[in-house]
């Protein structure tokens, strides 16, 4: 059968991301199985690349569509071993239909033991993917980072990886080269993975005749649950809206859209839950609701799942909300999810720069040093952290100290031992020194808590004058 051009194209950028068997796609060579990548690594004096990824999850579609076929990590990927593991199976025989190369079965034995052999747990135990983490030739875990990363983050712990065996490697990094926000240094995330598998049309279906069921009894709260067959009884549609918005189908987003026009209380829920546990492919009922005059919850949290679905095609909304919010704090997060979605878009760094120079509110010339930490364009986010630092508030100079040290951000060290030296605030100058040690030590576990201490979970429309 002749394979169509769209067909080839989804299965070579499934192969990037490391799939089995020593097949060959546009230069890049695979290991078949784990003590295969172990035995070529000591050979080659190589660092091993796992990505961890299931079928279905948004994270994992996405980071395999735009990903996994990027010049700068197919370069870089010759420089490791890589490995594919994944749980699903998605043909009996042959060459596996996701990957185009190497079997299912293969996969499948290589998630049971990566999870055996680096996150030291049993084969079945379920942690979050998707996962990237870079393994030493002796097995033991140089660094990883869970969930979705950027290019440039994956750029980063690539570079970072081979370093930790060949110091001199030389790599000029890209704009958007920056370490993981989820980094950690020689350990895995073992956090349980909620998500779980995207459910089947007949789980949707049974899900949408459910909660259609629900609707018109007026149900809204908690039902509890049936004896026979596991079947809950009296379930309210909130309960089977947490499988419907999982699934892509025409039905489910049909479904979910007249639940958004028809229930108004429930509307933010709805929304959060999309953020939560859908792809991208739901981002346009989000949008909408950023217009809307109804409730400042639902904007908010419209705002919020359009970062999670990341979408490109949302940025001219996000734009339009920022232009006419007066709250510092909305404001503030409306950057941030712009600078998510669209961080080279020229408008999107213009009202960054704007904001980090001339916003009278000390908390959205924070959030926007945080967006600015988020962008693609090197010379842009150089500018705004280095206006971030001399800002004549303690506040946004310690998030500008916390952007500097996530980010790894080597480039603007000088401007920051600069800026500690001069410090008066305590506070700010520990945040300082803090983000010294972590550049030095690659390692942010002090700014773990960061934001949600300092920043995200302040009073909307106050802020503290400190300077």
């Amino acid at each position: 059968m002749k394979m169509s051009p769209s067909r080839t194209v989804f299965l070579a950028m499934i192969v990037l991301a490391g799939s089995g068997g020593f097949a060959r796609a546009q230069g890049i060579s695979w290991a078949t199985s784990v003590d295969d990548a172990l035995a070529r690594a000591r050979a080659e004096n190589k660092v091993i690349m796992v990505a961890m990824t299931m079928d279905g999850h948004r994270d994992c579609d996405a980071m395999v569509r735009e990903h996994y076929v990027d010049a700068g990590l197919v370069k870089l990927s010759g420089h490791s071993i890589n490995l594919f593991a994944s749980n699903d199976t998605h043909s009996k025989s042959g060459a596996c239909s996701r990957c185009g190369s190497g079997d299912c079965a293969g996969h499948r034995n290589n998630d049971f033991n990566v999870r055996k052999k680096f996150f030291e747990v049993e084969g079945h135990v379920k942690v979050v993917v998707p996962q990237h983490l870079f393994v030493s030739a002796d097995g033991k875990v140089i660094c990883s980072a869970s969930g979705r990363i950027t290019a440039g983050e994956l750029e980063w712990m690539w570079v970072y990886a081979i370093r930790t065996v060949d110091a001199k490697f030389q790599w000029t990094p890209a704009g958007r080269y920056r370490a993981p926000t989820s980094f950690k240094k020689a350990e895995v995330d073992k956090s349980e993975n909620k998500l779980g598998a995207p459910p089947t049309k007949r789980e949707v279906a049974d899900a949408i005749k459910e909660a259609r069921k629900a609707s018109t009894s007026g149900n809204s709260g908690r039902g509890g649950r049936g004896r026979g067959r596991g079947r809950r009884t009296g379930s309210s549609i909130d309960e089977w809206l947490n499988t419907i918005v999982r699934s892509d189908s025409p039905k489910a987003l049909q479904f979910v859209q007249s639940v958004l026009k028809k229930d108004k209380s429930g509307r933010s829920t709805v929304v959060r839950k999309i953020g939560t546990y859908s792809s991208i492919a739901w981002a346009k009922l989000v949008t909408p609701w950023l217009s809307t005059t109804e409730s400042g919850t639902v904007r908010g949290t419209s705002v919020w799942a359009l970062k999670k679905l990341v979408d490109p095609k949302s940025a001219n909304a996000l734009k339009k909300l920022y232009r006419r919010e007066k709250d510092e704090a909305s404001k503030g997060r409306i950057l941030r999810s712009m600078a998510t979605v669209a961080p080279t878009d020229g408008v999107v760094i213009s009202q960054i720069k704007k904001a980090l120079q001339s916003d009278k509110s000390e908390i959205v010339r924070a959030h926007a040093t945080v967006a600015a930490g988020i962008l693609e364009d090197r010379a842009a986010v150089t500018e705004c952290l280095r206006t971030a630092l001399s800002d004549s508030t303690m506040l946004v100079r310690s998030v500008a100290a916390y952007v500097i040290a996530v980010r790894q951000d080597r480039e603007l060290s000088d401007a920051l031992r600069s800026t500690h030296a001069a410090e008066t605030d305590a506070e700010s100058k520990e945040w300082m020194e803090k983000a010294q040690t972590t550049i030095r030590e690659f390692d942010p576990k002090p700014f773990e808590e960061f934001l949600k201490k300092t920043l995200d979970q302040r009073p909307t429309g106050r802020g503290r004058r400190g300077r």
